[in-house]
């Protein structure tokens, strides 16, 4: 370490000016910073203000709540495919889900759930904003499969929003079996919307001792005559 001159300034011996203060006779240099530590304290700068407006003001990018949220979705969609491939999702299968005392009573708590089915459909079903669901009329079909595709997909020029991607094919389907058991009910509420759709009665069967082919060859034997 070279020794200064008490006579000489100590900015002349290190040929660099002092700065305009000292702590206790300590004094400080006023040197210049390196360029390359200038452009990245001002390109830092830069890049913040254009991440801020970026994420914060004009929401250009997705940030990180966003990004989990979009992630979760896309899981949640991928889980709801695979659920609803091993499902029974015909006539048959939702009508049987329907005679299921554990998977009505699931649809029925998610059809009384906080801002879901009777908020318009009232809570027993005989309606209010919606249509009454326990009459025989109704506005997109009343096969099992129908009602699970309306409940599904929603019917966003009447105002009812998709319960598919809330609920879940699996909630959906207990909330189809649920409206199965009060179809036909007739309970006393808004007046009837949609076509009249009752259920197809079932053909009667056969007399005893008598079989198809018997009625067969007795309208045989009245063509003879």
């Amino acid at each position: 370490m070279s020794e200064t001159n008490s006579d000489q300034p100590l900015e002349e011996h290190y040929n660099a000016p002092l700065r305009p203060h000292d702590f206790d006779g300590i004094h400080e240099f006023d040197n210049k910073l390196p360029n390359w530590w200038l452009w990245t304290f001002f390109g830092a700068m830069i890049f913040s203000v254009v991440y801020w407006f970026g994420y914060q003001v004009l929401h250009v990018w997705a940030g990180s709540l966003e990004s989990y949220q979009i992630e979760v979705k896309k899981h949640e969609a991928e889980r709801d495919r695979l659920i609803a491939q091993t499902m029974d999702l015909t006539d048959e299968g939702l009508l049987k889900l329907s005679k299921d005392p554990e998977a009505v009573a699931r649809g029925k708590a998610t059809f009384h759930g906080a801002g879901t089915c009777w908020t318009c459909h009232a809570v027993d079903g005989s309606g209010g904003i919606g249509p009454n669901l326990t009459d025989d009329y109704w506005l997109h079909g009343s096969k099992p499969r129908q009602i699970y595709r309306t409940v599904n997909h929603g019917v966003p020029l009447k105002g009812m929003e998709p319960w598919g991607p809330k609920l879940g094919p699996k909630r959906v389907a207990d909330v189809v079996a649920y409206v199965l058991t009060i179809k036909g009910t007739h309970k006393k509420g808004k007046a009837p919307q949609g076509e009249l759709e009752k259920d197809e009665p079932k053909s009667a069967p056969p007399a005893k001792g008598k079989t198809e082919k018997d009625k067969t060859q007795k309208d045989e034997t009245k063509k003879d005559k």
